[in-house]
């Protein structure tokens, strides 16, 4: 029984590391299937409970509640985290032969062009043949490209491509001699950088619970680097500034003035 007990105990002990982990560097989607468990993460992890969200063009910022969790009482310095993500996350999804006319490319949508910005490129590989996906925002266009002989023999052609701009989801559907009419091609998201919708630079300011500005936090979304000016006596540095799923986070350490 002793020994049981062991290895359950190890086994539990192993399973909160993962959470500690995932949730520490950012894990947006396995936070929220360990939320829907039941089991409550430490908001060390997680950043603690959103406090209020600011709108700004094309993004928004999300600040948390200051954090100041210890094993026993309140600790004597904590953080607060202020997160950046897009307005928007443009996705897509593969069809395979919707049973309609297709050609090796097809015109996107001119307002996710502009979404973009610049050329995607990724290979799907459908029973062992290569077909090489380009979608070039300057043109407007999504091509395919065989890039084997069993490719060729029996090429992807863009029947049609949907998009909705308040769902920013992107589903395409191609034609395929090799697969019956309605047949799905199991295939992953691919997402296009969403943090590269973010400004190279944003600068917002942090407010406590009573409205009082608590610090301005400047954020370079292509290295990471942040900068806080301290409004008020608690804040004392920046912590660290860390990719999230969908786009940065930084923590700012506080000082527990209460």
């Amino acid at each position: 029984m002793q020994i049981i007990r062991t290895i359950l105990g190890y086994a539990w002990a192993a399973a909160a590391l993962v959470v500690a982990l995932a949730t520490f560097f950012g894990n947006d989607g396995f936070s929220r299937a360990i939320a829907g468990t039941g089991i409550k993460v430490n908001p060390k992890f997680s950043g603690g409970e959103v406090d209020t969200a600011m709108v700004r063009s094309g993004y928004r910022v999300v600040v948390h509640r200051p954090v100041f969790e210890a094993l026993v009482g309140r600790s004597r310095s904590g953080f607060v985290q202020v997160d950046w993500k897009p307005d928007s996350v443009a996705a897509w999804f593969i069809v395979a032969n919707d049973g309609s006319a297709g050609a090796p490319s097809a015109p996107i949508p001119a307002g996710l062009a502009g979404l973009l910005g610049r050329t995607i490129v990724d290979t799907l590989v459908l029973r062992g043949a290569a077909t090489r996906i380009t979608i070039d925002p300057a043109r407007s266009v999504m091509a395919l490209e065989p890039l084997d002989a069993a490719a060729a023999a029996a090429p992807l052609t863009v029947s049609q491509i949907d998009w909705k701009p308040d769902s920013s989801l992107v589903r395409t559907y191609l034609r395929t001699g090799t697969l019956p009419s309605g047949t799905r091609i199991p295939y992953r998201s691919i997402y296009w950088r969403p943090d590269s919708l973010l400004p190279v630079t944003v600068t917002d300011t942090v407010s406590c619970d009573d409205g009082w500005p608590l610090c301005t936090v400047r954020l370079d979304t292509r290295t990471g680097t942040s900068t806080v000016t301290a409004l008020a006596p608690c804040v004392l540095e920046a912590d660290r500034a860390y990719k999230l799923n969908h786009g940065w986070a930084v923590r700012v350490k506080l000082r527990n003035c209460r």
